[in-house]
Protein backbone atom coordinates (compact mmCIF):
# COMPACT_ATOMS: atom_id res chain seq x y z
CA UNK A 1 0.00 0.00 0.00
CA UNK A 2 1.48 3.17 -1.05
CA UNK A 3 2.24 5.79 1.54
CA UNK A 4 1.20 9.14 1.64
CA UNK A 5 4.58 11.53 1.67
CA UNK A 6 2.91 14.87 1.59
CA UNK A 7 -0.59 15.79 2.99
CA UNK A 8 -2.49 19.70 2.81
CA UNK A 9 -4.03 20.77 6.18
CA UNK A 10 -5.63 24.03 7.04
CA UNK A 11 -4.78 25.71 9.73
CA UNK A 12 -6.63 25.13 13.08
CA UNK A 13 -6.08 29.05 14.08
CA UNK A 14 -5.85 32.64 12.55
CA UNK A 15 -3.06 33.83 10.99
CA UNK A 16 -2.41 36.64 13.86
CA UNK A 17 -2.12 33.76 16.70
CA UNK A 18 1.54 33.55 16.65
CA UNK A 19 1.86 31.56 19.76
CA UNK A 20 -1.24 28.82 18.62
CA UNK A 21 0.44 28.64 14.92
CA UNK A 22 3.64 27.80 16.61
CA UNK A 23 2.70 24.91 18.35
CA UNK A 24 0.69 23.40 15.84
CA UNK A 25 3.56 23.20 13.78
CA UNK A 26 5.46 21.78 15.87
CA UNK A 27 3.13 19.11 16.55
CA UNK A 28 3.32 18.31 12.96
CA UNK A 29 6.69 17.74 13.64
CA UNK A 30 6.31 15.60 16.21
CA UNK A 31 4.04 13.38 14.41
CA UNK A 32 6.61 13.90 11.22
CA UNK A 33 5.27 16.23 8.84
CA UNK A 34 7.58 18.77 8.05
CA UNK A 35 6.05 22.22 6.90
CA UNK A 36 7.69 22.46 2.79
CA UNK A 37 9.65 25.15 1.89
CA UNK A 38 6.93 28.26 0.59
CA UNK A 39 5.03 25.88 1.62
CA UNK A 40 1.97 27.68 2.74
CA UNK A 41 -0.69 29.36 -0.02
CA UNK A 42 -4.23 29.74 -0.55
CA UNK A 43 -5.37 28.91 3.52
CA UNK A 44 -3.45 25.72 2.88
CA UNK A 45 -0.05 24.50 4.73
CA UNK A 46 1.70 21.69 2.75
CA UNK A 47 3.79 19.00 5.09
CA UNK A 48 6.42 16.22 3.24
CA UNK A 49 6.73 13.04 5.31
CA UNK A 50 9.66 13.41 7.73
CA UNK A 51 10.72 11.40 11.03
CA UNK A 52 9.25 12.44 13.42
CA UNK A 53 11.40 14.92 15.79
CA UNK A 54 11.31 17.92 18.34
CA UNK A 55 11.46 21.10 15.47
CA UNK A 56 11.13 24.30 16.81
CA UNK A 57 8.78 26.86 14.44
CA UNK A 58 8.75 30.55 15.13
CA UNK A 59 6.87 33.60 13.50
CA UNK A 60 8.49 36.97 13.02
CA UNK A 61 5.99 39.80 12.38
CA UNK A 62 6.88 42.52 9.67
CA UNK A 63 8.80 45.30 11.34
CA UNK A 64 7.48 47.95 8.55
CA UNK A 65 3.89 49.83 10.18
CA UNK A 66 1.98 51.28 7.44
CA UNK A 67 1.90 55.64 7.69
CA UNK A 68 -0.47 57.44 8.33
CA UNK A 69 -0.78 58.86 4.54
CA UNK A 70 -1.39 55.05 3.71
CA UNK A 71 -4.14 54.50 5.98
CA UNK A 72 -5.57 57.61 4.50
CA UNK A 73 -4.91 56.55 1.45
CA UNK A 74 -3.45 59.96 0.18
CA UNK A 75 0.17 58.85 -0.39
CA UNK A 76 -0.18 56.63 -3.48
CA UNK A 77 -1.13 52.84 -3.37
CA UNK A 78 -0.28 51.01 0.18
CA UNK A 79 2.59 48.59 -0.16
CA UNK A 80 1.48 45.45 1.81
CA UNK A 81 4.78 43.31 3.40
CA UNK A 82 6.88 41.44 1.35
CA UNK A 83 6.40 37.89 0.06
CA UNK A 84 10.36 37.35 1.69
CA UNK A 85 12.38 38.02 3.90
CA UNK A 86 15.48 40.45 3.15
CA UNK A 87 18.57 38.60 2.68
CA UNK A 88 20.65 40.02 5.24
CA UNK A 89 17.84 39.04 7.73
CA UNK A 90 17.91 35.64 6.27
CA UNK A 91 21.66 35.15 6.57
CA UNK A 92 21.99 36.68 10.12
CA UNK A 93 18.93 34.41 10.97
CA UNK A 94 20.79 31.46 9.44
CA UNK A 95 23.98 32.07 12.00
CA UNK A 96 21.32 32.27 14.78
CA UNK A 97 20.09 28.46 13.71
CA UNK A 98 16.81 29.27 12.08
CA UNK A 99 15.99 28.57 8.32
CA UNK A 100 13.36 30.79 6.24
CA UNK A 101 10.26 28.60 5.91
CA UNK A 102 7.20 29.89 4.62
CA UNK A 103 5.06 33.56 5.24
CA UNK A 104 1.47 33.16 6.17
CA UNK A 105 0.04 36.80 6.84
CA UNK A 106 2.33 39.88 8.35
CA UNK A 107 4.28 36.87 9.56
CA UNK A 108 8.05 35.21 8.41
CA UNK A 109 8.03 31.48 9.39
CA UNK A 110 11.29 30.17 10.58
CA UNK A 111 12.38 26.68 11.26
CA UNK A 112 15.71 25.62 13.64
CA UNK A 113 18.21 24.04 12.15
CA UNK A 114 20.46 23.18 15.15
CA UNK A 115 19.55 21.52 18.64
CA UNK A 116 20.04 24.86 20.61
CA UNK A 117 19.29 27.74 18.29
CA UNK A 118 19.61 31.30 19.27
CA UNK A 119 16.23 32.93 20.01
CA UNK A 120 15.27 34.97 17.11
CA UNK A 121 13.73 38.03 19.22
CA UNK A 122 15.49 38.72 22.76
CA UNK A 123 14.27 41.73 22.98
CA UNK A 124 10.89 41.96 24.35
CA UNK A 125 10.45 45.41 23.41
CA UNK A 126 12.03 45.02 19.82
CA UNK A 127 9.19 42.33 19.42
CA UNK A 128 6.65 44.14 20.63
CA UNK A 129 7.18 46.72 18.08
CA UNK A 130 7.20 43.83 15.34
CA UNK A 131 4.14 42.43 16.49
CA UNK A 132 2.10 46.12 16.64
CA UNK A 133 3.37 47.26 13.16
CA UNK A 134 2.29 43.86 11.81
CA UNK A 135 -1.15 44.37 13.73
CA UNK A 136 -1.33 47.39 12.15
CA UNK A 137 -2.01 46.03 8.87
CA UNK A 138 -5.28 44.66 9.94
CA UNK A 139 -6.23 47.80 10.99
CA UNK A 140 -5.35 49.23 7.40
CA UNK A 141 -8.09 45.94 6.15
CA UNK A 142 -10.65 46.49 8.70
CA UNK A 143 -10.82 50.21 7.80
CA UNK A 144 -10.93 49.59 3.52
CA UNK A 145 -13.29 47.39 4.65
CA UNK A 146 -15.97 50.05 6.46
CA UNK A 147 -15.11 52.49 3.79
CA UNK A 148 -16.30 49.66 1.07
CA UNK A 149 -19.29 49.31 2.59
CA UNK A 150 -20.44 52.88 2.69
CA UNK A 151 -22.04 52.82 -0.44
CA UNK A 152 -24.42 50.74 1.27
CA UNK A 153 -25.87 53.04 3.60
CA UNK A 154 -24.99 56.47 0.99
CA UNK A 155 -26.83 56.36 -2.00
CA UNK A 156 -25.55 60.09 -2.99
CA UNK A 157 -27.37 59.76 -6.67
CA UNK A 158 -30.49 57.95 -5.71
CA UNK A 159 -33.55 59.52 -4.15
CA UNK A 160 -33.75 56.35 -1.96
CA UNK A 161 -32.63 56.15 1.55
CA UNK A 162 -31.04 53.04 3.07
CA UNK A 163 -33.87 51.65 4.59
CA UNK A 164 -36.24 52.04 1.05
CA UNK A 165 -33.48 49.76 -0.51
CA UNK A 166 -33.39 47.91 2.52
CA UNK A 167 -36.87 46.84 1.83
CA UNK A 168 -37.07 46.48 -1.42
CA UNK A 169 -34.01 43.90 -1.77
CA UNK A 170 -33.65 42.67 2.09
CA UNK A 171 -32.06 39.43 1.15
CA UNK A 172 -29.32 41.25 -0.96
CA UNK A 173 -28.55 43.44 1.58
CA UNK A 174 -28.41 41.97 4.66
CA UNK A 175 -26.14 38.85 2.59
CA UNK A 176 -23.91 42.04 2.12
CA UNK A 177 -23.65 42.95 5.25
CA UNK A 178 -23.28 39.45 6.74
CA UNK A 179 -20.80 38.32 4.06
CA UNK A 180 -18.67 41.90 4.97
CA UNK A 181 -18.55 41.23 8.55
CA UNK A 182 -17.67 37.81 8.28
CA UNK A 183 -14.65 39.03 5.73
CA UNK A 184 -13.26 42.19 7.74
CA UNK A 185 -13.92 40.91 11.26
CA UNK A 186 -11.03 38.59 11.57
CA UNK A 187 -8.99 41.70 10.91
CA UNK A 188 -10.11 43.33 13.29
CA UNK A 189 -9.71 40.49 15.80
CA UNK A 190 -6.25 40.15 14.00
CA UNK A 191 -5.56 43.83 15.51
CA UNK A 192 -6.91 43.63 18.73
CA UNK A 193 -5.03 40.55 19.26
CA UNK A 194 -2.13 41.58 17.99
CA UNK A 195 -2.26 44.63 20.55
CA UNK A 196 -2.54 42.50 23.30
CA UNK A 197 0.03 40.29 22.65
CA UNK A 198 2.07 43.29 21.90
CA UNK A 199 1.14 44.88 25.51
CA UNK A 200 2.22 41.63 27.05
CA UNK A 201 5.80 41.85 25.81
CA UNK A 202 5.88 45.41 26.67
CA UNK A 203 5.24 44.16 29.94
CA UNK A 204 7.58 41.66 29.91
CA UNK A 205 5.73 38.67 29.81
CA UNK A 206 6.95 35.84 27.29
CA UNK A 207 5.12 33.83 24.63
CA UNK A 208 3.61 31.03 25.15
CA UNK A 209 5.61 28.96 21.93
CA UNK A 210 3.66 25.51 23.19
CA UNK A 211 -0.05 27.06 23.64
CA UNK A 212 -2.73 24.73 23.04
CA UNK A 213 -4.14 25.11 19.85
CA UNK A 214 -6.58 23.00 19.79
CA UNK A 215 -8.78 24.50 23.04
CA UNK A 216 -10.27 27.68 20.28
CA UNK A 217 -9.84 25.39 17.02
CA UNK A 218 -13.49 24.13 16.87
CA UNK A 219 -14.54 27.96 17.12
CA UNK A 220 -12.09 29.00 14.56
CA UNK A 221 -13.51 25.95 12.34
CA UNK A 222 -16.92 27.20 12.50
CA UNK A 223 -16.15 30.73 11.98
CA UNK A 224 -13.99 29.42 8.44
CA UNK A 225 -17.91 27.51 7.47
CA UNK A 226 -19.92 30.41 8.57
CA UNK A 227 -17.86 32.59 6.50
CA UNK A 228 -17.96 30.18 3.48
CA UNK A 229 -22.18 29.60 4.06
CA UNK A 230 -22.52 33.55 4.32
CA UNK A 231 -20.19 34.07 0.59
CA UNK A 232 -22.85 31.57 -0.71
CA UNK A 233 -26.06 33.73 0.49
CA UNK A 234 -24.48 36.43 -1.11
CA UNK A 235 -23.69 35.05 -4.35
CA UNK A 236 -27.63 33.48 -4.58
CA UNK A 237 -29.07 36.15 -3.13
CA UNK A 238 -26.76 39.04 -5.61
CA UNK A 239 -28.19 36.50 -8.66
CA UNK A 240 -31.68 36.20 -7.87
CA UNK A 241 -31.73 40.32 -7.23
CA UNK A 242 -30.02 40.93 -10.68
CA UNK A 243 -31.87 38.27 -12.36
CA UNK A 244 -34.57 36.74 -10.55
Amino acid sequence: MNENTAIRRIPPCPAHDIEAMESWLMDMARAGWMLEKDGYSCGMANFQKAEPQETLYRLVGFWKPPTTGQLLGVSGSVQYPSDQPEEEALELNWLYGWAYVAKRGKYFIYRSVCENPRELDTDPLVQSMTIRAAAQWDRVRFLWGLIALLPLFLQPRSSYTFLQLLAAAPLFYISTLLFSGFLFAPALLGYLHGTALAKRLKENQPLDHHKNWREAAPFYRLRQVTTALACLLYVVSAGYTLFG
